[in-house]
């Protein structure tokens, strides 16, 4: 029963984008199958529901007509060039209609959410996406301005502490980590630390004199008024960060 509950969650969750599934939430690949299914079952049941809307439609076509060929026994309306646009006009009132397109959207949403399972990717529905991107647009430029005004780094070289060097900075540096080298005035630095400060300097960094047994892999040339001036939009890797 666990296992079946399980299941319809994790169909459930799937309707929603990446960014907005809770944390509880399983891991994509295994929403893929609960996705698939509910894909299969939604696009079933919008496309069952379409099609008889559709003959229904035709049957009431037919019937409005009260003389002339009978349009589902013999499509052939030559003689009738009125009768032509008639039903062309009928038949773009049916497809306009509100429950038609609503029927269509969910008909293509579980069949595209299914067909991208087979690449391994889960989709929420597709109605929500416009919301999602304009999400994107807005959130950097939401985490720009709360951050405050951008100002040059603050440098301070250290004596008798754990480090050689705090770098105090009104933006983060998400590619700052103990795998990188900072070289700063032709000297070396490795980042031991990143801590909270105060505005406008909200992130410290602790960096110290490069070890000569210490490894470099990568180096990075240190400017204190890159905050300034760097592009300020941030990727999604960087938003989860902060």
């Amino acid at each position: 029963m666990l296992r079946i509950l399980g299941f319809i969650r994790a169909a459930l969750l799937c309707y929603l984008p990446e960014i907005y599934r809770p944390a509880s939430a399983p891991p994509e690949i295994e929403l893929v199958v609960p996705c698939r299914v509910g894909g299969y079952i939604v696009a079933a049941v919008g496309g069952t529901t379409l099609f008889i809307s559709f003959f229904g439609f035709l049957e009431a076509l037919n019937e409005s007509i009260i003389e002339g060929p009978d349009i589902l026994g013999n499509p052939n309306v030559e003689g009738y060039p009125a009768l032509m646009l008639f039903g062309v006009g009928m038949f773009l009132n049916f497809v306009l209609r509100p429950t038609t397109l609503l029927l269509f959207y969910i008909f293509m949403d579980g069949l595209l959410r299914t067909y991208f399972t087979f690449t391994g990717e889960v989709y929420g529905a597709l109605i929500l996406y416009p919301f999602v991107w304009v999400h994107l647009w807005l959130q950097p430029r939401y985490l720009e301005r709360s951050l405050g005004p951008r100002v040059p780094d603050r440098v301070e070289w250290a004596e008798d502490k754990s480090y050689d060097l705090l770098i105090g900075t009104c933006r983060r540096k998400p590619r700052w980590d103990r795998l990188i080298t900072i070289r700063f005035q032709d000297r070396l630095y490795e980042v031991l630390k990143e801590r909270k400060g105060v505005p406008p300097y909200r992130f410290h960094y602790e960096l110290r004199r490069n070890p000569r047994s210490r490894v470099t892999r990568k180096i990075y040339d240190y400017d204190p008024d890159e905050a300034v001036k760097s592009d300020w939009q941030l990727d999604r890797a960087e938003l989860r960060k902060l």
